[in-house]
């Protein structure tokens, strides 16, 4: 017997960025049992490996449960998979079980798993299905479907999904946020602002991520006669090759198309005056979370996460479709214009703090908990 509830905490690698901000705070009110997805047929992709986690694990004293199915995600025998594992979350008799996953085998450890007390973390209440096959969207709307219509406690992580998951599924949550992200410091500095602006792109590229409307904005100034942005491209992604023939003007970017390793962002994100985030639609954004660690002030659409989190103190915001006349106003900037930016940008990452975020799931937790003693 433990002298604090068991929380068994699911995680998989894309939102390790998230949990490993939370987890170690966790441990104050709970006894932590870690259960980390880690696929190591995709190694090349995770941002975590099994050292790495039992490192964490270890300092922070979490119970550390490795998951690897050693498959492809779409291989039918992950459903036995995902059935055992739900014996093996069993094993330690939680008395919450919390789970943040995309996979739609993971239904069937929900199914199996005996903890009554259930929490399900949701980034996309409508995810983003441009590129998605027939088959694809019609597995990812059922598993929504069954997610809505079965999972008593939700949890989302910013104020326009809690919003969206009551309008279209009548579902209530607790919006527990996201804290900025710091992947360790940096030298770097960014570059005289008055001797050019220099602009990142980060993260993978996705199409609903806009990296094209960004090169296309580019090129148009170019034309017009505005030279002194310079865009850094940083990451990787399906997306690329529908990029990559937009850009005319090769003097303009600084392209690092690869993966990026988590040592090489604290860098990154020294040396640029301005994260652009130009997407189509925003749920949450990683890129986001570390401008804000950082303190680099954000050019984004005036919707979603963006307008949730930086304000117009701290970011330039921008209509849909206006995303040119804002890298203009940028480019027109002063250099007192900026400082002040990155001034309130350092205000506002205190609000962001990881103890204040793991308050929100440790309040979450105590209230599922209690209404069920």
């Amino acid at each position: 017997m433990y002298d604090k509830p068991v929380l068994v905490y699911y995680s998989q690698d894309c939102f390790i960025q998230v949990d490993d901000t939370v987890l170690c705070h966790l441990t104050n009110n709970f006894k932590v049992v870690w259960f980390y997805l880690y696929e190591s047929m995709q190694a090349n992709t995770m941002r975590y490996n099994p050292v790495k986690a039992q490192e964490y694990a270890d300092k922070y004293g979490i119970t550390l449960e490795i998951v690897d199915p050693k498959m492809r995600r779409r291989n039918p025998e992950n459903i036995l998979f995902y059935k055992n594992l739900a014996k093996r979350i069993n094993s330690y008799n939680p008395d919450i079980v919390y789970a943040c996953e995309m996979f739609p085998f993971w239904m069937l450890t929900y199914h199996y798993v005996k903890c009554k007390n259930k929490v399900y973390g949701i980034h996309d209440v409508l995810p983003h299905y441009q590129k998605a096959g027939f088959i694809k969207k019609w597995i990812l709307k059922k598993k929504e479907q069954y997610i809505k219509q079965n999972f008593d406690h939700i949890v989302t992580f910013s104020k326009n999904q809690q919003i969206l998951l009551k309008e279209h599924f009548g579902k209530d949550s607790d919006m527990v946020g996201m804290s900025f992200k710091y992947f360790g410091d940096s030298k770097k500095i960014p570059s005289p602002f008055e001797n050019g602006v220099k602009i990142l792109f980060f993260g993978i590229i996705s199409h609903y991520k806009g990296l094209d409307l960004l090169i296309k904005a580019m090129e148009e100034l170019k034309l017009e006669g505005v030279n002194n942005i310079q865009l850094t491209i940083a990451g990787r992604g399906e997306a690329w090759a529908e990029c990559q023939p937009l850009i005319k003007s090769p003097e303009l970017y600084n392209l690092q198309v690869r993966f990026i390793e988590n040592a090489e962002i604290p860098d990154l994100m020294g040396s640029h005056h301005f994260i652009v985030l130009p997407y189509r639609s925003a749920t949450q954004s990683g890129p986001l979370v570390a401008a804000l660690g950082y303190g680099v002030p954000v050019v984004a659409p005036s919707f979603g996460c963006f307008t949730d989190t930086v304000n117009t103190n701290t970011a330039v915001l921008y209509k849909q479709g206006n995303l040119k006349d804002a890298l203009r106003n940028v480019s027109r900037m002063t250099k007192s214009e900026y400082e002040k930016m990155r001034e309130a940008m350092a205000i506002l990452r205190e609000q962001y703090s990881e103890e204040s975020i793991a308050a929100n799931y440790i309040k979450t937790f105590k209230k599922v908990l209690d209404k069920k003693n």
